[in-house]
């Protein structure tokens, strides 16, 4: 429960969650949660009547965060396993050919 929003959908992305709940009056929220060793911490909260609404901007944000943490990837990484592939993909085709 956030005040008097339950919790519909929630999902962590690095270092932030974000969260959709609805009220018993039927109005939704969307927002992000980061939580320490004392207590939560909301921003960027949205309310509206509309869910479909709300539920865009929950899209929204998901990619934002996911676009955010693949930016803090190494890019390093990707290019050492596409070296790695490369190597194995050329050692199989070596060995599996035709001798002439």
């Amino acid at each position: 429960m956030i005040e008097n929003f339950e919790i519909i959908h929630s999902i962590q992305i690095g270092a932030r969650e974000l969260v959709v709940g609805v009220s018993p009056e039927r109005e939704f929220m969307c927002c992000f949660c980061t939580q320490d060793d004392i207590a939560e911490y909301y921003s960027e909260a949205v309310s509206s009547n509309d869910y479909l609404e709300i539920m865009e901007l929950y899209a929204d944000r998901l990619k934002g965060q996911i676009a955010a943490v693949q930016a803090q990837r190494k890019p390093s990484t990707s290019r050492w396993i596409c070296w790695a592939v490369s190597i194995v993909s050329r050692c199989w085709t070596a060995t599996t050919s035709p001798i002439r």
